[in-house]
């Protein structure tokens, strides 16, 4: 599909309520189990209630995006993210979590999968907002931002058993050579060995989207 050069259809490539709402419908389909249970109200003031909900991993990008995300239009907008610190009980919040939308709570990773470059072309004489690699007019190409959605029960990591599941290695810092010419320097590290295991393949789900530059 074609993009608009002065980036008026940026926001039909960018994460919204509706493709959000789309993601839920599918996994709930497919008998996706969600990962958390309601969290409920508070007395304390500007604070909501959090729906039993699947959790997705975003990167830095697709969370900018979603922090200005409205709903409606004229005095009917609201705005459909809700941060962290605006939950009713905050005692039950994921390593990472930023916010909420939806049935979906947000987990926020520095290790988040970009795939730079590896979206449509962008037209030439683009003007719009939407991150991509590349010059434009030339080699220019979106970016894409997977959001990923590991419900519960569906996937499993298995540890390793047996001799050398875990291999150590150290160096005393006395062994005086090329490298450590007075004897100062040393380490003791470790190797681990694990498998993941995919158990329910159609209660995983990748969504892919542009992101704002």
């Amino acid at each position: 599909a074609s993009i608009a050069t002065d980036g008026s259809e940026d926001a039909e490539w960018k994460i919204s309520y509706d493709l959000i709402r789309s993601a839920v419908r599918k996994l709930t389909r497919n008998r996706a189990k969600k990962n958390t249970t309601l969290v409920t109200g508070s007395t304390k003031i500007d604070t909501k209630t959090v729906a039993k909900s699947f959790y997705a991993i975003i990167g830095a990008d697709v969370k900018g995006d979603l922090e200005n995300l409205t709903r409606g239009n004229s005095y009917e907008k609201e705005f459909v993210y809700v941060p962290v610190q605006r939950y009713g009980d905050a005692a039950s919040i994921a390593e990472g979590e930023v916010g909420y939308m939806y049935e979906v709570r947000f987990i926020e990773s520095e290790a988040a999968v970009v795939y730079s470059g590896k979206g449509a072309d962008v037209p030439a004489g683009y003007v719009g907002t939407l991150s991509y690699t590349g010059e434009i007019g030339t080699d220019a190409k979106f970016d894409v931002f997977p959001i990923l959605f590991p419900t519960e029960g569906a996937f499993a990591t298995v540890g390793l058993k047996g001799q050398g599941k875990i291999k150590f290695n150290q160096k005393s810092p006395e062994q005086v050579e090329n490298g450590n010419p007075y004897g100062t320097n040393g380490f003791f590290s470790y190797n681990m060995f694990y498998a993941g295991i995919i158990l329910e393949p159609e209660k995983l789900l990748a969504v892919y989207v542009g992101a704002s530059k």
